[in-house]
């Protein structure tokens, strides 16, 4: 009775993870592109144009081992932000900051990262989205 149970409770564990991972990136995407928003941000752009820039991100962050998989890089660069770039990994998100010419991974995981994370590294709200407060509640409603 109890091994049925446990494969239900890990399979609705794995499926919220997932889904939560999916719909931050629709609110990310759903945030920048608001008909709402007055302010157009023309530093931020959806895909890389600058090939050169995401390689140089992706080579400075090669080495770390959440982006290896079998001795390949599996991050990808999704939006270039300034000094900030967001990217994907293997079921995961990063965001990287660019520290004294050498981008460097300041957050990675699965869901919606915690506030205290995103203030540390003054992330702006166009490359993370929304964050989680230390009360539970989203910072952006």
């Amino acid at each position: 009775m109890k091994a049925p149970l446990l494969i239900v409770v890990a399979a609705i564990i794995l499926f919220g993870g997932y889904s939560v991972y999916v719909l931050m990136d629709y609110q990310f995407f759903f945030n920048r592109h608001s008909p709402s928003s007055s302010k157009i941000e023309t530093s931020i752009t959806p895909v890389p144009t600058d090939e050169d820039q995401s390689s140089k991100i992706l080579s400075d962050i090669s080495g770390v081992a959440t982006c290896m998989q079998n001795g390949v890089n599996a991050c990808k660069v999704t939006m270039i932000a300034g000094n900030y770039a967001k990217g994907t990994m293997a079921f995961a998100y990063w965001i990287a900051q660019n520290l004294n010419g050498k981008w460097r991974i300041v957050v990675e995981g699965n869901g919606i990262p915690s506030c205290e994370k995103i203030d540390k590294y003054s992330i702006p709200k166009e490359v993370f989205g929304n964050c989680l407060e230390t009360s539970g509640d989203l910072r952006y409603k």
